[in-house]
């Protein structure tokens, strides 16, 4: 959700109604396959946790 948080963030503004209920799903939570339940947005600087994420999919590489 970091990630499509950052990616929507260029677009708020344009649909009030949208980035509403955007904030919403933020403010929530999400639950895995396995039915564990996490917070929709980690606790902490959101920039770092996005940076490390790219770290993640470059060294699969």
């Amino acid at each position: 959700m970091v990630w499509g948080k950052k990616v929507c963030e260029a677009f708020r503004g344009i649909n009030g109604i949208l980035d509403s209920q955007f904030d919403e799903i933020l403010k929530g939570h999400i639950t895995d396959n396995n039915g564990k339940t996490y917070p929709a947005l980690p606790e902490g600087n959101l920039d770092e946790f996005l940076n490390h994420y790219y770290d993640l999919i470059h060294d699969q590489k």
